[in-house]
């Protein structure tokens, strides 16, 4: 009989003390989610900042957060902007972003042609995924059309940022 008492007791403690760190354990996701959620708005501060001073790879990635509502609000207009700042510093990747935009009619007006004028830009500066996706979309386009995206290529002058 005393020995069911001592097993009882003994498991009565073992529940109090779990209960404790499961108490414990959740104040701790708790805080470790407050500080992560503070650590990410930082992070964006900081990415903001340095787009605002013209950094390209700042801008792009400004704009893959609007594009895609991280830690910022899912915007597709304020995304095209932040790539057309960097896609205008020659960036890639934003380049390839901003034709992709151009071509679907995300964030600005459908038009084929600029499309076209900034996936051959990103590919010609070496981003596979740029001319895999031109080649699809050059077919769509009359030779006029392409003649004048070409026209726009040679056009094209980078701005020098950061």
């Amino acid at each position: 009989m005393i020995n069911l008492l001592l097993r009882a007791m003994s498991a009565v403690k073992s529940a109090q003390s779990t209960r404790v760190v499961v108490a414990g354990a959740k104040q701790t996701v708790e805080k470790l989610g407050t500080s992560l959620r503070d650590a990410r708005e930082v992070l964006v501060e900081r990415e903001y900042q340095k787009a605002c001073q013209g950094d390209a790879a700042a801008q792009y990635a400004m704009g893959e957060r609007c594009y895609d509502g991280l830690g910022v609000a899912k915007d597709y207009f304020q995304a095209a902007q932040w790539f057309i700042m960097a896609a205008g510093q020659n960036y890639p990747m934003a380049q390839r972003n901003l034709g992709m935009m151009y071509v679907l009619g995300r964030g600005v007006d459908k038009d084929l042609v600029e499309g076209c004028k900034w996936l051959q830009l990103a590919a010609s500066r070496g981003d596979p995924a740029a001319g895999t996706t031109l080649r699809k979309v050059q077919p769509r386009l009359s030779p006029e059309e392409l003649k004048e995206a070409e026209t726009r290529v040679h056009d094209f002058r980078p701005k020098q940022g950061r």
